[in-house]
């Protein structure tokens, strides 16, 4: 499937498509960042790895391996953070994941 460009932040291009229809809608800018993380699901009844690739005060882009279950709700767990994100799906597209967090 070919994406027509919409935006380039440092040097990363995001795709047009759903997840594009949500950067107007930003309450803050995100930052690039590569972090990873950890989705738990479920009042931890099960858990997976993920990648931050960009975050912001009030949400996140993330990575998941292709056919993880998530569910809408979830709590994010970025690494080297002691911070905590309840976090609610704002769309998908692939294996990306874009969430605010609560």
């Amino acid at each position: 499937m070919a994406y027509a460009v919409s935006r380039t932040v440092d040097g990363w291009e995001e795709p047009q498509g759903a997840a594009s229809s949500w950067l107007n809608h930003r309450k803050s800018e995100r930052r690039l960042t590569l972090k990873t993380g950890r989705i738990v699901v479920a009042n931890d009844a099960y858990s997976l790895e993920c990648a931050v690739l960009n975050v912001s005060e009030h949400g996140a882009c993330l990575l998941v391996p292709l056919g993880a279950v998530t569910g809408d709700r979830f709590t994010l767990f970025i690494d080297g953070s002691d911070k905590a994100c309840a976090c609610t799906v704002a769309w998908r597209e692939g294996s990306r994941i874009g969430v605010s967090c609560d």
